[in-house]
């Protein structure tokens, strides 16, 4: 192992070090210098702990080498790579666990260099190039460091401009790679054969827990694939595929596995070209999943008829805590539908219905509804068209609640007196 590697170079190294006058054999020389050349990179950055106790070696191995001629040839040979590695900054990414390179200009053979250093550092866990690199230029280079390195949890690559070919590239590389949590590929050009190549590595992958997806060209014929590998996996649990246009389709190919599979707790879906239409899977799935916590919906065409397909679904569920439709098209009907499952749904704490079209029969009900419910946390209905008669059936329902924290009411149609 690397760990027992560089153990056994500092302690040849040592042994070098307090027998080197007694070395009088030229072909032990040349050996021991040749052990030290390729020993001390991995030395330097294995066997210390702080930049002091680096500075420090590299000290002691210049004082000695001002007394012994041999010591001082040693070092003048392997100067480039001892002194390099010890300086303070390069020692200090070397025991980083996190480099962000957000928001920083870098040159190309700095940024392939770093990500060379991923194949064989053994500290880094989170690497962050967002909008950094050029297209898929990144990616050849960083596909051995994912196969070798054991260590790095987060990948974030965002904002990167590659597409297809590249998603491939790296969809092999994650193949090889188990001890990534999290990674990160929104906003780039990525489209539905790069979204089967990265779902036929998660029916094998089981330590990605968070995928990012948002904001590519994904479209619903490739949530097939992805449905299939849901089936498979059983560490997803965090899923983003917000701003893209799978619609209905895609979403019922995810509800299908979402049915039987109980891992993914978060689900995002805004700006997907929902519809009423889609409901009806995600209502479907809801009745049997015991995994979904949170469901994100906004920026959505969901209206009455969607939330009345949702609404089988709720009832049946324990495992939701939070559904948000913000800017969505739902009504009253749609209202009155969602909060009739808090009588019997005492799980769901939050709910947020922003910028919809919620009016009195809505709110009305679910005033009376706050009466009785236990669960509940969380209501925004603010940018809605509540007026002041409903308002008084809310005030109603909360003399008699005393588990709701947050009622969000701002920008309806409220007199000053209301």
């Amino acid at each position: 192992s690397r760990e027992e590697l560089s153990t056994k170079c500092w302690e040849y190294f040592m042994q070098l070090w307090e027998n080197m006058e007694t070395l009088k054999d030229v072909a032990k020389k040349k050996a021991a210098f040749q052990l030290v050349e390729e020993g001390n990179s991995i030395m330097t950055i294995a066997s210390c702990d702080t930049v002091q106790a680096t500075q420090q070696i590299l000290a002691d191995i210049q004082r000695a080498g001002q007394k012994n001629k041999i010591i001082a040839h040693v070092i003048q040979k392997t100067t480039g790579a001892f002194v390099k590695p010890t300086s303070a900054n390069s020692i200090r990414s070397r025991l980083s666990k996190t480099i962000d390179l957000t928001k920083k200009k870098i040159t190309r053979p700095k940024l392939t260099h770093l990500c060379k250093e991923i194949k064989t550092n053994t500290r880094i866990e989170t690497f962050q190039i967002p909008g950094v690199a050029t297209r898929a230029r990144v990616i050849p280079i960083l596909q051995p460091g994912l196969k070798f390195n054991l260590k790095l949890k987060s990948l974030n690559l965002s904002w990167n401009k590659f597409g297809d070919a590249a998603m491939i590239t790296l969809a092999k590389a994650l193949g090889h790679n188990f001890t990534l949590t999290e990674l990160r590929v929104e906003g780039n050009q990525i489209k539905n054969t790069g979204m089967n190549a990265l779902s036929s590595i998660l029916k094998i992958n089981n330590t990605l827990q968070t995928l990012y997806l948002t904001r590519n060209q994904i479209k619903y014929e490739a949530m097939d694939e992805l449905s299939d590998a849901l089936m498979l996996n059983t560490s997803l649990q965090h899923l983003y595929i917000s701003h893209n246009p799978i619609g209905d389709r895609g979403l019922e190919c995810l509800c299908y596995a979402l049915r039987t599979r109980h891992y993914v707790r978060t689900f995002h879906m805004e700006d997907c070209q929902i519809r009423d239409a889609g409901m009806a899977a995600l209502g479907e799935a809801l009745e049997t999943n015991r995994s979904l916590e949170s469901i994100y919906l906004r920026d959505n065409s969901i209206g009455d008829f969607g939330m009345a397909l949702l609404d089988s679904g709720l009832v049946k569920n324990s495992s939701l805590r939070l559904i948000s439709l913000i800017d969505n098209h739902v009504g009253d009907l749609g209202a009155v539908a969602i909060a009739g499952t808090l009588t019997m749904n005492h799980t769901l704490e939050h709910i947020d219905f922003r910028d919809n079209r919620v009016g009195d029969q809505g709110a009305a009900k679910f005033g009376a509804v706050l009466a009785v419910n236990r669960g509940l946390l969380v209501l925004n209905l603010c940018d809605n068209r509540i007026r002041d008669p409903s308002l008084a059936k809310i005030c109603n329902g909360l003399t008699g609640n005393f588990t709701l924290r947050i009622l969000n009411l701002k920008s309806n149609s409220f007199s000053k007196t209301s």
